[in-house]
């Protein structure tokens, strides 16, 4: 059973269930060694432990790292916290993919106003309820493993009062049982309209089993509450794939090993988690790993783009990093984080060659600037924040999709860099600034135009 069906199997004991919150993998680690059956993992505790307030300043990508992260490290089911989605239905979905990669078991989604803020804290607002139902389809519709869970939680209560807070879940809840209702009519009429029958259907039950999908169809709208309610069925039956099937018939999609031509799967985490238990299934040697070469037929190109904003001292020519961007298509990420941590380092290092670094020789050839006591380079306060995002465009070149992220963030640094110092220049009537930019280059530049003028 994966923790996906096992938290549903918690559900449907219609029984309370203590599952306490964690802020980092340790405590979570810790909520399983005490026998908790599942753990929360708190975005107000993930934030703070990450040295930021709740108040939706991690990204989506910093708080998939972190729960990806965790759900590894436990073998209970994990609950995360989604946010709002970060920001209407179009994010939902990507929302809902990201979290559905890490292996989570579930997540709520919650109805504040995006950038939202802890439940606790003052000034929140709260969406519609259209808005948050809509919210809720998107997320539904999006997943692709039935059994991942998703939970609409209201903040309603501290803007609107415990009163309208429970009217926003009851009107929900009966919108679920509206469409709950008219599934089970429609299951018992196509129930009685296929009874008995033998072989392939009659004309005449062709006409009524396709009066019946034409009702069904009418629930389009409904369609995440009736998806929903399928998928709460399908947690009951078994999901694995059957023992009798060829081994050429077991295949990878979607992040599950499944039986060809059938819906029985079984997630990729949960076959590499049986195979290092002491003892795996069917008799195995304990381990989930191989080993093979590869040789591209052909290079990749990765690319990307970087917007370098500075500001400039007139005075003394110093050059002040204001703000940075980059986006780069890599191809397939097998690790964002690793990836974001690259170009992060190429990044300064790029502009450490084009600020400070500079190899300097007196007039008998002496290197003067041979120790990190006098070759300058960039440090943490030299640097803002970076925004960095990508564009996966995996390549065909290999079967990972991966391009290979190398030299990404110093290649995209110089150049951004250089411009931008020298389009804030260029109204001085500077042309031209040959790295490094140290603040005298900057100043005798500038004195050098004036004087001209």
């Amino acid at each position: 059973m994966t923790p996906r069906q096992e938290l549903r199997r918690l559900i449907d004991q219609r029984d309370y269930t203590m599952v306490p919150g964690a802020y980092d993998t340790l405590t979570a680690r810790l909520v399983e060694a005490a026998g908790f059956a599942a753990v929360y993992l708190t975005g107000g505790g993930y934030s703070r432990a990450s040295g930021y307030p709740d108040l939706g300043l991690l990204s989506l990508t910093e708080n998939v790292l972190f729960i990806g992260r965790t759900v590894e490290a436990v073998g209970i089911p994990v609950i995360a916290d989604a946010d709002t989605g970060y920001g209407n239905a179009i994010n939902v979905i990507r929302t809902v993919r990201e979290y559905e990669k890490t292996g989570v078991a579930g997540f709520h989604i919650e109805d504040q106003v995006s950038p939202k803020k802890c439940g606790h804290y003052e000034g929140k607002e709260v969406i519609s309820r259209a808005e948050m139902v809509g919210k809720i389809k998107a997320a539904v519709d999006t997943r692709r493993d039935p059994d991942l869970v998703i939970i609409a939680r209201s903040d309603a209560r501290a803007i609107e009062g415990l009163a309208a807070a429970v009217d926003r879940t009851r009107e929900l809840d009966e919108r679920w049982r509206a469409i709950r209702a008219e599934l089970e009519e429609l299951r018992a009429e196509q129930n009685r309209a296929s009874r008995g029958r033998k072989g392939p259907p009659t004309p005449e039950e062709r006409e009524q089993l396709a009066s019946l999908a034409a009702r069904g169809r009418e629930l389009s709208d409904q369609e995440s509450a009736v998806r929903a309610q399928r998928d709460a069925e399908l947690a009951l039956l078994p999901n694995l794939p059957a023992d009798d099937a060829p081994d050429e018939d077991v295949v990878l999609r979607d992040g599950s090993f499944v039986v060809a031509g059938t819906d029985r799967g079984v997630a990729f985490n949960a076959v590499a988690r049986a195979a290092y238990q002491p003892k795996p299934p069917g008799g195995l040697e304990p381990g989930f790993s191989e080993t093979a070469a590869f040789t591209p037929p052909a290079v990749t190109f990765p690319n990307g783009c970087h917007v370098c904003e500075v500001e400039i001292d007139e005075a003394t020519g110093a050059v002040s990093l204001e703000r940075y961007w980059v986006v780069d298509d890599v191809g397939k990420m097998v690790n964002p984080m690793l990836v974001k941590g690259q170009i992060h380092g190429g990044v300064v290092q790029g502009l450490g060659q084009g600020l400070f670094e500079t190899l300097v020789y007196d007039e008998t050839g002496q290197l003067l600037a041979g120790s990190f006591m006098d070759y300058a380079m960039p440090r943490a306060d030299d640097v803002p924040t970076f925004e960095v995002d990508s564009y996966e465009v995996p390549t065909k070149v290999n079967p990972l999709g991966a391009k290979g992220v190398g030299e990404a963030g110093t290649v995209g640094a110089l150049p951004a860099l250089m411009n931008a110092v020298n389009d804030a220049l260029a109204p001085l009537g500077i042309r031209h600034l040959d790295m490094p930019v140290t603040a005298e280059r900057v100043w005798r530049a500038i004195r050098e135009a004036r004087m001209r003028a």
